[in-house]
C-alpha cells in the first residue's frame, strides 16, 4: 500500500514538471490579442522577416522614448496618456512577438533581440534616448540600458530576474533546472549608466518586493532612485496619481 501510494506521488510530481516544463512559456507570456487598433498612429516593422505592429507618438521630437510592457498588457491602452506625459519625446510602442497583430511568438532570446534592433533602426537620429520597462518589460529595457546609450530609465515592479520570481511562487519545483527565459536582469545592472527611477507597488502580488530590492543592490554605476507607490497593486500601479507626477516629472 505504502509503495503504491509513493509511486503515485512520484507519477504525479513528475507529471507537474512535465507540465511545467513544456508549458513554461504560458505561464509566462499573455498575448492579448490586437483588438481597438488606433489606426492613427500605426506602424510596422520587419525584423528577421517577423513583422511587428506598433504605434509611434509625438513624431518630430528630439528625443525618443521606447517603451516594453508586461506580460499580458495591451500596449495601446497607453497611447493617449503617454501623448500627454511625453510631449517632448517621440514614443515607440511595439508589441512584443505574438501579441497584438505581431507576428512570431515571444521568447526572452526574441524579446531581448527585437528591443535592440528597434533602438538601433530609431535611436540615432535623437539627441536624447529614454526607456521605460514595466514589469516582464523591465528585463527588455535593462538589456536595452546594459548594451546601448540610454539617459533615462524608469522600471516599473521590476524584478532581479524570472527565475527567483518562479522560485518564490513554484517553491517545490527545481525551477532554475527546468526554465528556459530566465530574465536575469541582476547580471545586466552594472552595466547600465543611465539615471535610473523605479516604481514599485506596496502592494504588489506579483513581484515580491524582495525580488526588486535584490535587483538594486547590483546597480554599481548609477543610484536609482526609488518610489514607492501606497494603496496600489501591481496591475494598477500606473493609475496611480502619483505614478504620473513622478515619471512625467523624471523625463522632463
Amino acid at each position: 500500500m505504502l509503495s503504491t501510494l509513493l509511486l503515485l506521488i512520484f507519477l504525479f510530481y513528475a507529471a507537474g514538471l512535465a507540465y511545467f516544463y513544456f508549458g513554461q512559456r504560458s505561464l509566462i507570456y499573455y498575448p492579448q490579442p490586437g483588438a481597438f487598433v488606433y489606426q492613427d498612429h500605426a506602424f510596422d516593422v520587419t525584423i528577421d522577416g517577423i513583422n511587428l505592429r506598433g504605434w509611434v507618438l509625438n513624431e518630430g521630437c528630439d528625443s525618443v522614448l521606447f517603451y516594453f510592457g508586461g506580460n499580458n498588457e495591451n500596449i495601446q491602452m497607453n497611447i493617449s496618456r503617454f501623448e500627454r506625459w511625453f510631449p517632448q519625446y517621440t514614443v515607440y510602442l511595439v508589441n512584443y512577438r505574438g501579441y497584438g497583430k505581431s507576428e512570431g511568438a515571444p521568447t526572452e532570446t526574441a524579446l531581448f533581440h527585437d528591443a535592440l534592433c528597434l533602438y538601433d533602426r530609431f535611436a540615432e537620429k535623437y539627441n536624447r534616448v529614454g526607456v521605460i520597462g514595466r514589469s516582464l518589460g523591465s528585463g527588455v529595457a535593462c538589456h536595452v540600458a546594459s548594451m546601448r546609450r540610454v539617459d533615462k530609465l524608469a522600471l516599473i515592479t521590476p524584478y532581479d530576474s524570472i527565475n527567483n520570481v518562479g522560485k518564490n511562487k513554484y517553491w517545490f519545483m527545481p525551477v532554475q533546472l527546468l526554465l528556459q527565459d530566465k530574465f536575469e536582469s541582476w547580471k545586466k545592472a552594472d552595466k547600465i549608466t543611465a539615471s535610473t527611477i523605479v516604481f514599485t507597488a506596496q502592494g504588489d502580488d506579483v513581484i515580491p518586493n524582495a525580488r526588486t530590492e535584490n535587483l538594486l543592490r547590483f546597480f554599481k554605476q548609477t543610484k536609482p532612485r526609488v518610489i514607492e507607490l501606497e494603496d496600489t497593486t501591481h496591475g494598477l500601479i500606473m493609475n496611480h496619481a502619483r505614478f504620473a507626477v513622478r515619471i512625467k516629472d523624471f523625463f522632463e
